[in-house]
């Protein structure tokens, strides 16, 4: 029983390491605590149990944010949400199993388990949960040292990849401190094998202080003034004629105070009117937005066909149409509708089913080209790498009142600063009420607005081209690793079965 205690607890520290705590070194605790608890397994059961409830930890903390859009803007009561939060922290969890098994099917001796199978397992579970079932690239391992001295690995490795060297350093964690004598080993080679580890691990966590976070991969070629604004509107506020008054009176009061060739940015859905009013109020500006060579970048409901589409638009100078691709299941889409949709009206949960996007595009301010991402895309390593290398400048626009004033805003904060790190590219990211910012292409906030505060913020950003290791390989190092370690387990595997 004291397993499954240590495999909770282990799982309640994982998330500390990710914003708003920044505490890595629990993450790294968590997970050296999961491998030597895998390695102890006696059975495939225990180890699914143990993978199972380290799970429950994990998601837990990690999503507890879920509870609140469903409970207070789900118009569902307080015992159905927790199921539905439940269900989903259940079937997380089941990925993590997944870890367990696979460690205990293949594992052989502890070195080998611990620095190769541990990382092999937990990357492959990570990058399945990322695209299955339309994917849920959430508390991605490599993300937590966003905030931390190993952010340097990011730009080479991405975050998928930097998940591998976590892996690792918790590996050479559990080999220097816990490696016990056996038959095999003799005390001078149980010291020599410690020593070893410990010197590995000392390279691993001083080589991005001491020389990666020191270099930098792309140049500065311009700066940009840029305006964000954040009218933090209720949702109830947001979806009437009243907050559809307020956000375009912010929009005439920003354009009134706005400089020659100034970048302005509006939050995800920010103007929500139907198609012909908009392009109206949008006209009737058109003499201003030209006049001061504005850059007008926001996020409208826009319209395909009769269907609704979650779009970023540039007006004025800039120019551009992004129809968002991966929308959120449950949220802007059902799917298997014919499965979940009788379900979903009768627990009282109405969702309107919007169009995608088919393709990932760039828009244009003068000579930069921008890419964009609406709302969780940016939390796909995958669709960012889709228009990185290409673009000088990311803008990401979302709506995170959902979220109040919960941990999921401060996480979504967080994976914007890794993708700024990965490709060296300053990510302005506007919310309707928080957490917008302005982040620098090392990763680090130059300003930003609180969850709930009605301000603007404004800032001078660079724009930047080049491309660092990561926007360069992509993640096919990562299918490579995958792949080669796949292959000689499965050729070790069926070489002992034949003995």
């Amino acid at each position: 029983m004291s397993k499954y205690v240590i495999a909770l607890f282990s799982g309640l520290l994982f998330s500390l390491g990710f914003s708003p705590f920044n505490f890595l070194f629990l993450t790294i605790v968590s997970l050296s605590s999961f491998l030597f608890l895998l390695e102890k397994s006696s059975s495939p059961r225990e180890s699914f149990w143990i993978s199972f409830i380290f799970g429950i930890g994990v998601w837990s903390i990690g999503i507890s944010w879920v509870i609140v859009s469903i409970y207070y803007h789900g118009d569902v009561s307080l015992i159905v949400s927790v199921l539905i939060t439940s269900l989903f922290i259940v079937l997380l969890s089941l990925y993590k199993s997944l870890v367990g098994i696979i460690y205990f099917k293949l594992k052989k001796n502890f070195i080998f388990n611990a620095l190769v199978l541990f990382p092999f397992a937990w990357v492959f579970v990570e990058t399945l949960r990322g695209f299955l079932f339309s994917g849920f690239p959430w508390l991605l391992l490599g993300i937590s040292i966003t905030n931390s001295p190993l952010s340097g690995f990011l730009p080479i490795f991405g975050s998928s990849g930097s998940s591998i060297i976590l892996c690792i350093i918790s590996a050479l964690l559990v080999i220097t401190f816990n490696l016990k004598r056996s038959n095999k080993l003799s005390k001078y080679q149980i010291n020599k094998i410690r020593m070893i580890s410990g010197s590995f691990l000392i390279i691993l966590v001083s080589t991005p202080p001491l020389l990666l976070n020191k270099i930098s991969w792309t140049e500065e070629i311009g700066k940009q003034k840029v305006s964000i604004y954040q009218p933090n509107l209720t949702l109830e506020e947001k979806w009437s004629y009243e907050g559809i008054a307020e956000t375009r009176n912010l929009l005439n009061k920003a354009l009134l105070v706005a400089e020659n060739r100034e970048l302005i940015i509006f939050p995800e859905t920010a103007f929500i009117s139907n198609e012909t009013s908009r392009e109206s109020f949008f006209k009737s500006l058109e003499d201003l937005l030209s006049k001061k060579e504005i850059y007008l970048i926001t996020g409208i409901l826009g319209t395909k066909g009769e269907a609704r589409t979650n779009t970023l638009h540039g007006y004025g100078l800039a120019k551009g149409t992004y129809d968002k691709v991966k929308l959120v299941p449950f949220g802007e889409y059902v799917p298997f509708l014919d499965i979940f949709g009788n379900f979903l009206n009768f627990i009282g949960i109405n969702i309107t089913n919007m169009q995608p996007g088919y393709e990932y595009k760039t828009l244009k301010i003068g000579k930069y080209v921008v890419s964009p991402t609406i709302c969780y895309e940016i939390a796909f390593e995958s669709i960012v790498l889709e228009t990185a290398s290409i673009s000088n400048l990311f803008i990401t626009l979302s709506n995170d009142t959902w979220f109040g004033d919960s941990i999921g805003p401060y996480q979504h904060l967080e994976i914007s600063q890794a993708r700024a790190i990965e490709h060296e590219r300053a990510v302005l990211r506007s919310t309707n009420s928080g957490i917008s910012a302005i982040i620098n292409e090392k990763g680090e906030i130059q300003e930003k607005i609180g969850i709930f505060e009605d301000k603007s913020l404004n800032h001078t950003v660079s724009i930047r081209e080049g491309t660092t290791p990561y926007s360069y390989f992509k993640r096919y190092p990562l299918y490579l690793y995958l792949l080669l370690i796949f292959m000689y387990l499965y050729q070790n595997n069926r070489t002992n079965v034949t003995k």
